[in-house]
């Protein structure tokens, strides 16, 4: 739990710094929006295996200049990888038997972060990650 929270606060951390070092805002395209988050929903799941990053689905409306909060959906996938050791997913291979989980969120360029996040697996109700 405490390794979780660490994590968090990185993240969290991180995302505050490049912000406050950007001389101007940044612009996220969609696709490193979903990846951004998908990220942190692998590094504050409480999961035994660590998820990664599977479908992102299309998002014709997503404007990179916008301050308004925007929904992303995506769908991540269990690896074979420990979420306990883990410092990236990318070279991890699927589980060929892993759990897909659909994931929605709202992302808010303006802070680089989702504002709202919900990761469920494929056939069930969704519930929200806790945010603070």
């Amino acid at each position: 739990m405490m390794s979780c929270l660490w994590r968090i606060l990185f993240i969290f951390g991180f995302s505050a710094a490049a912000v406050a070092l950007a001389p101007e805002q940044v612009e996220l395209s969609y696709e490193e929006a979903v990846s951004l988050t998908a990220e942190l929903y692998r590094q504050t799941a409480e999961v035994a295996f660590a998820f990664r990053l599977l479908e992102a689905k299309p998002q014709p409306d997503w404007d990179p200049r916008s301050e308004e909060p925007q929904d992303l959906e995506f769908t991540v996938k269990e690896t074979m990888c420990s979420a306990a050791k883990l410092l990236t997913a990318a070279d991890c291979d699927f589980k060929e038997d892993g759990v897909v989980k659909e994931c929605s969120a709202t992302f808010s360029i303006q802070h680089q972060i989702p504002v709202q996040l919900s990761c469920d697996p494929v056939g069930q109700k969704k519930a929200s990650l806790p945010q603070e």
